[in-house]
C-alpha cells in the first residue's frame, strides 16, 4: 500500500512545493558529511602509542587506548572497530566519548553512530544523554543511531524527537530513524509526520520511511 503512496504522492509533492524551501537559509537538507565527517580508513597511524604500533591487528585494548589518541582519524578508526553489532563490552567506552564535551564534534558524532551499530538496549542511556546535548549535530547523530536500536523504548523516544526537538535537522533524523527501525510500532508516528509536518523535508522523508 505504502509503495503505491510513494509512487503517487512524491511527484505531487515535488509539483506543489514552492521553489523556496520552507526554511530560512539555503540548507534544504542536513549536511550529513559535515556532521559525521568523511569515512576514515580506520588505520591507527599517528596514535603516538608504541604498543599499538607494534600490533599487526588492533585489539580491543589497543582500540580503547586509541579513543584517547591525539589524532582524530585514529579515534574514529577505533570507534569504527569497537562499534560492532553485539559488542556490548565497548558500550561504556563509546558512551564516554559521546559525552566528552571537549571532544571534536565529529568524533562525538561517530561515537553515537558506533553505539547505534552495537544495537544493544544498554546503549539507550548514553544516546538519550546525547539527545539532550546543546549541539544540534550531536543530537542529530544520537537520533540517527537510535534507529538501529530496535526496541519499543527507542521508538517512543524517536517519536518525541520527531515532534519536539527545536531544530528541524534533528526532527528529520528522527523520521529517518523511525523508518530504520522497520517496526509496525513506528507507523503511526510516521503517518502523523506525513499529515502534519510543516516542513516539506519531513513530509517527504515520512513517505520514504513508510515505503
Amino acid at each position: 500500500f505504502w509503495s503505491m503512496i510513494v509512487a503517487v504522492v512524491l511527484p505531487v509533492l515535488a509539483f506543489c512545493i514552492p521553489a523556496e524551501a520552507e526554511l530560512s537559509g539555503t540548507e534544504y537538507f542536513p549536511p550529513i558529511s559535515d556532521i559525521l565527517g568523511d569515512a576514515e580508513d580506520g588505520l591507527p597511524a599517528g596514535s603516538g602509542d608504541f604498543r599499538d604500533a607494534l600490533s599487526d591487528k588492533p585489539t580491543f585494548a589497543s582500540d580503547v587506548r586509541l579513543l584517547n589518541a591525539l589524532s582524530k582519524s585514529s579515534k574514529k578508526g577505533a570507534l569504527g572497530r569497537l562499534g560492532k553489532k553485539g559488542n556490548a563490552k565497548a558500550i561504556p567506552y563509546l558512551g564516554a566519548v559521546l559525552l566528552r564535551a571537549n571532544e571534536n564534534p565529529q568524533v562525538r558524532a561517530e561515537a553515537a553512530m558506533a553505539l547505534g551499530r552495537v544495537a544493544d538496549w544498554r546503549v539507550l542511556s548514553y544516546l538519550e544523554q546525547g539527545l539532550g546535548d546543546e549541539a544540534k549535530e550531536i543530537r542529530f547523530a544520537s537520533t540517527l543511531a537510535l534507529g538501529k536500536v530496535q526496541t519499543l523504548a527507542a521508538i517512543r523516544i524517536l517519536e518525541d524527537k520527531s515532534l519536539n526537538d527545536p531544530h528541524w535537522w534533528v526532527r528529520y533524523a528522527a523520521v529517518v530513524a523511525l523508518g530504520e527501525t522497520a517496526s509496525p510500532s513506528a507507523v503511526p508516528a510516521l503517518e502523523n509526520q506525513f499529515r502534519t509536518a510543516t516542513i516539506w523535508q519531513l513530509r517527504q522523508q515520512a513517505v520514504s520511511s513508510l515505503g
